[in-house]
C-alpha cells in the first residue's frame, strides 16, 4: 500500500469530520495501527482541525443552542437517530468548510482594502502639497508682478551700485519708486558670504552711514524700505546680524542717487 497516496486521499479529514462511511472508518482504524506515520498525519490533522476552531469560532449561546435543536426535534420527530447524526455530520463538516473559506476571503479582501485605502490618502495628501505649493508660487507671482509694475511706473529710478576698488566686476542695482519708499535690490552679483558673515545695506544721508537693512532672503530679489534724504547707498560684509557702523574696508559696492 501507497501509505503517502493514503495519507493525501482525504480519508483522513472525512474521518474526522464524522463524514466518512463505516468501512472507510475501520479501513482507517486498521491501517493506523500497522503504520505509525497514519496515526501521526491522524493526530496532525485532528491538532489543525481544533486550531482552526479554537481561532475562528465563537461558543453558541446556550440558548440559541437549544432552540436549534427544538426546530431540528420538531421537524423531524419520526426520524431514528441513524438519520439525523449523519446529517449532523455533513451539516458541521460543509458549516466548517464554509467558515474557513469566508475568513480567507474576507482577509484577503480586507488586505486590498488597506492598500487601496493607503494608496488614495497617499494620493489625497501628494495633491494637497501640490495645491500648497501651487498657491505659495501664484502668491509669489502676485508680489513680483505688482513690485515690477511698482518699479516701471513713471517716476520710478535706478540707482546702480558700481564695485569699489578691489571688488572689480561686481555690480548691484537698486530700483525706487515713484513715491521714494520702497527699494528693490536686483541683478545681485556680490558673491555668497562666508560662514558667519551678511551683507548689510547702507543709505548715505548728509554725509552719514545708515542701516538700510540685511540682504536676507533675496528670492528673487531684496525688498527694503526706502531711507528718506539718501545720497547714495553701499554695501558691506558684516558680521552676522549686522553692526551699527559700516566696516569700510569690507565695502563692495557704492553708487549715488540720481538726483
Amino acid at each position: 500500500m501507497d501509505i503517502h497516496a493514503y495519507i493525501q486521499s482525504g480519508i483522513i479529514e472525512s474521518y474526522l469530520l464524522g463524514i466518512a462511511g463505516e468501512e472507510e472508518e475501520k479501513e482507517l482504524n486498521s491501517i493506523r495501527r500497522q503504520y505509525p506515520e497514519v496515526e501521526a498525519a491522524i493526530q496532525r490533522a485532528e491538532e489543525w482541525l481544533h486550531g482552526v476552531a479554537s481561532s475562528y469560532t465563537a461558543p453558541v449561546p446556550s440558548k440559541v443552542k437549544d432552540r436549534i435543536f427544538a426546530v431540528i426535534n420538531e421537524d423531524l420527530p419520526s426520524r431514528p437517530v441513524a438519520v439525523i447524526r449523519p446529517f449532523y455530520r455533513y451539516f458541521a463538516a460543509a458549516s466548517l468548510i464554509l467558515l474557513i473559506c469566508s475568513l480567507a476571503a474576507n482577509l484577503i479582501l480586507y488586505k486590498k482594502y488597506l492598500t487601496e485605502k493607503n494608496n488614495a490618502l497617499a494620493l489625497q495628501q501628494n495633491n494637497q502639497t501640490l495645491l500648497a505649493n501651487n498657491n505659495l508660487i501664484q502668491a509669489k507671482m502676485n508680489i513680483v508682478s505688482n513690485d515690477l509694475k511698482l518699479m516701471a511706473a513713471a517716476g520710478s529710478s535706478k540707482i546702480i551700485l558700481n564695485a569699489v576698488a578691489g571688488k572689480n566686476q561686481l555690480q548691484t542695482v537698486l530700483l525706487l519708486d515713484a513715491a521714494k519708499q520702497q527699494l528693490l535690490m536686483v541683478g545681485n552679483s556680490l558673491p555668497n558670504a562666508p560662514t558667519g558673515k551678511q551683507y548689510q545695506l547702507w543709505a548715505i544721508v548728509r554725509g552719514k552711514p545708515v542701516n538700510a537693512g540685511m540682504l536676507t532672503g533675496c528670492d528673487p530679489y531684496c525688498r527694503f524700505n526706502a531711507v528718506a534724504g539718501a545720497e547714495a547707498y553701499a554695501v558691506t560684509l558684516e558680521k552676522a546680524g549686522g553692526s551699527d557702523q559700516p566696516t569700510l574696508e569690507q565695502m563692495y559696492v557704492f553708487g549715488k542717487v540720481n538726483s
